[in-house]
């Protein structure tokens, strides 16, 4: 009867209106939900009784409408709103937000099963695989790796003549000050070029600059003041200094030899007196007659080479062998050989347009030719995007390191772990990977501690012609692609699936997509439907009132 079916049509709207109370509840329950899309219930009417059949008109008799009944509602769909979230920056590497369309993709490593999340909150496992809370790996390009392959480049010859340093360093247990060594002096000597003076001393580092480069080996020096305007009488070991000349301002030590006109020989200085004027010094001898143009002298005590030579290098800078650093293109680490050089010497630093320093000192007049062989570092990179192999597509990987030859050029002697610390590699080891970031077309960049940076792989993404056929599994993750239309081919590619190409969004590194859920629609829709669920209970009110009016018609 009638009335019965009145009563399935409350029922039948208040099993759809439950359900659609569900679909709003589960859209403010996962209102903070990363990237989670909210669902809307679509209904439609139920079958209809019919009561008349509608008719044509036939020329004579009017057409006629056709009556029916209703059996009620029934839900059509629930529909997720596949529209944009908003996008809020965390600052975490591993944290990823698509712009625009498409999925992230990520395989299950037991059983091979692929997902599709909209949610790139991913994390770093402890071997540096990009990957879900619950361990599933981010899918992309996974290659790209940098190497660094170091050697010695082209040797660069270079004709030199007589060219060691003007700076060389005291050797033995002599001092610059216990000899009282004083910028103007004279110096003499095997290897030293006549008219060669004191420049300046560095007592601390017991090293002297000359006026002119030495030409052979260092032996034995003496160091010699400037002829001083001295006086004395040959009654007197007593001489006067000129004016303004003092025992300090000579740097006179005790035992000095003397020489000079009427100074007796193997004169000596005994002692000076700077506290009058003039300073006068005592010689430990008469002299023979009235002194004049006295020379004080000091000569390096025992032993061969009491002087070690320079690690500083002089390139010519006149004649026609005239060059600069900059035109051989000379670099920190280069080895260097040549005469006087030792084994193994390498740049370590450039001192101007003529001059390097070298890492041992030279241990001989450095003539003929030096020859500086430059380290050089080839570096490879593996780029995504590139043909070949570096377009295998898996998990994804960022910080699985840097390889390099060096421990096996270490070990053959080309090139020592010095030498590439000179170089620029710290500790003569390979750099390392110090952090990451994944810019919008997808690609993972790592960056190291040397400066230099290197691809390590792309995210892909992928699309769906129908995201609404999609299954939903929960932890934000998606299967059923067959159902939903996966667009182009099956297997991910550079092709297709790189971030913002054929319909695909940006990749927004260091932020999340948040929820789409609109709280004041879903408020409004949880209002119309609760008083949509109240007017159908409401239908069965009033049939239980009326049916139990037709029981008492019995009465």
């Amino acid at each position: 009867m009638a009335l019965l079916n009145s009563l399935n049509n409350g029922v039948a709207a208040l099993k759809v209106f439950s359900k659609s109370l569900e679909v709003i509840g589960d859209n403010i329950a996962n209102v903070n939900t990363t990237a989670f899309k909210a669902s809307h219930a679509n209904y439609e009417d139920s079958f209809s009784d019919v009561l008349q059949r509608s008719a044509p008109s036939d020329g004579i008799t009017a057409n006629r409408d056709g009556i029916q009944s209703g059996t009620g509602v029934n839900l059509a769909s629930i529909r997720a709103k596949f529209t944009q979230g908003s996008i809020q920056a965390t600052g975490n590497a591993s944290d990823l937000a698509i712009s625009g369309g498409g999925f992230f993709m990520v395989k299950n490593p037991a059983s091979g099963e692929l997902f599709a999340t909209r949610a790139g909150d991913f994390r770093v496992d402890d071997v540096g695989q990009l990957m879900t809370t619950h361990g599933l790996n981010l899918q992309g390009i996974n290659n790209g790796s940098i190497t660094y392959t170091v050697g010695v480049g082209t040797a660069v010859p270079l004709a030199v003549a007589d060219n060691t340093s003007t700076t060389i360093e005291l050797g033995g247990t002599d001092t610059l000050a216990g000899l009282g060594i004083q910028p103007g002096q004279f110096v003499s000597g095997t290897g030293i070029q006549a008219g060669t003076t004191v420049v300046s001393v560095d007592t601390t580092t017991n090293r002297l600059v000359l006026s002119k480069a030495t030409n052979a080996p260092l032996t034995s020096l003496t160091f010699e003041s400037a002829t001083i305007p001295s006086t004395g009488t040959s009654a007197s070991a007593v001489i006067t200094l000129g004016v303004g000349v003092t025992a300090a301002s000579l740097g006179l030590v005790a035992g000095q030899t003397v020489t000079g006109t009427n100074v007796t020989g193997g004169s000596t200085v005994a002692s000076f007196n700077d506290s009058v004027t003039p300073s006068e010094v005592t010689l430990s001898a008469n002299p023979t007659g009235n002194v004049t143009g006295v020379v004080f002298s000091s000569t390096t005590t025992a032993g061969a080479a009491p002087f070690s030579a320079s690690t500083v290098i002089n390139l010519p800078s006149t004649g026609a062998n005239a060059t600069t650093v900059s035109a051989l293109g000379l670099k920190v680490g280069a080895k260097v050989s040549g005469t006087g050089i030792p084994a193994g010497a390498y740049v370590t630093k450039i001192i101007g347009s003529y001059q390097v320093e070298i890492s041992a000192p030279t241990n001989a007049a450095v003539t003929g030719a030096l020859t500086f062989n430059n380290l050089v570092t080839t570096v490879t990179r593996f780029n995504p995007g590139d043909s070949g192999t570096e377009d295998a597509v898996g998990k994804l990987t960022v910080n699985d390191g840097v390889s390099s030859n060096f421990d096996a050029i270490i070990a053959a002697g080309t090139v020592t772990a010095n030498q590439l610390e000179a170089f620029g590699f710290a500790g003569g080891k390979v750099p390392s990977i110090t952090s990451y970031s994944v810019g919008k077309s997808g690609t993972i960049t790592c960056f190291l501690n040397d400066g230099k940076s290197f691809s390590r792989g792309q995210v892909l993404l992928r699309n769906f012609a129908d995201p609404n056929a999609l299954m939903s599994v929960g932890d934000n993750l998606y299967n059923g692609f067959s159902a939903a239309g996966v667009v182009g081919t099956d297997d991910l590619n550079k092709d297709q699936n790189a971030p913002g190409n054929d319909g695909l969004g940006d990749i927004i590194g260091g932020s999340l997509e948040l929820s789409n859920v609109d709280l004041t629609q879903e408020f409004s829709d949880l209002i119309l439907t609760q008083r949509s669920f109240q007017a159908a209970s409401r239908i069965i009110t009033v049939c239980d009132s009326v049916l139990e009016e037709l029981v008492n018609l019995k009465r």
